[in-house]
């Protein structure tokens, strides 16, 4: 009886442990904080196999040096993070002619299905090197020089009309979401909360793991909302 009640004691304060900690991770970030909840969401068609998925949006500029710094913590965080987490980059503007020139270059590169070649050629082009890729005709060096994409082909993408709407889309959630206000890099987490390094006390290392946070965050929501819906059905 002695050794059943020791084990009982022993589960009761594992319990405890474990209650306190779940209790200590929700409140380690607070909403208004350390991040925001956005004032609306976008309908996003997904295929039914992305039904559940998490998407994570980077909005940045090749630009902004804290864009450029943040870049080992999140290529560390792409290496864990799970599989119902999906990321992107959008590249905004703002009204900035050579952050134009960038974002048109960014969406090239998308189009092209190089991106995985040109995203850290462009980085460290502008923050290492120190070149000036505010200009088409450097961009169509850079993109020739490192993927092999003949100047035409270039110029033909960079004044496309697909390139103009995906520009007008980011432009657009860019003025809902308030990114402007929020500074480079911002992350938009499931479409719903953002945490931008600014609300991350100015640590681009604590970024990702308020995005961490959110995911779990949302994960949460999703099953309270499926909790519901099957009350309501039963």
């Amino acid at each position: 009886m002695k050794r059943l009640a020791y084990q009982t004691s022993f589960l009761g304060v594992l319990l405890f442990l474990a209650s306190a900690m779940t209790h200590a991770q929700s409140s380690e970030y607070e909403e208004g904080k350390h991040f925001v909840k956005l004032p609306m969401q976008f309908d996003t068609a997904k295929d039914d196999s992305s039904v559940d998925s998490i998407e994570v949006i980077e909005f940045f500029s090749y630009g902004c040096d804290h864009c450029y710094k943040i870049e080992p913590f999140i290529n560390d965080w792409l290496k864990t993070k799970s599989s119902d987490v999906e990321f992107r980059r959008e590249h905004v503007s703002w009204n900035n002619r050579t952050w134009t020139t960038l974002a048109r270059a960014f969406y090239v590169a998308q189009d092209l299905k190089l991106s995985s070649k040109i995203h850290d050629a462009m980085f460290e082009a502008i923050h290492k090197h120190r070149i000036n890729l505010g200009q088409e005709r450097k961009l169509m060096q850079l993109f020739d020089n490192v993927a092999d994409v003949d100047p035409e082909t270039f110029k033909d993408k960079y004044w496309s009309e697909e390139i103009q709407a995906r520009m007008r889309d980011v432009h657009t959630k860019d003025r809902v979401w308030r990114i402007a206000s929020h500074g480079t890099p911002s992350m938009v987490v499931g479409g719903k909360y953002l945490v931008s390094k600014e609300t991350a006390d100015g640590e681009n290392s604590a970024v990702m793991p308020i995005v961490d946070f959110l995911i779990e965050k949302i994960r949460s929501e999703q099953r309270d909302s499926s909790a519901v819906v099957e009350d309501s059905q039963s």
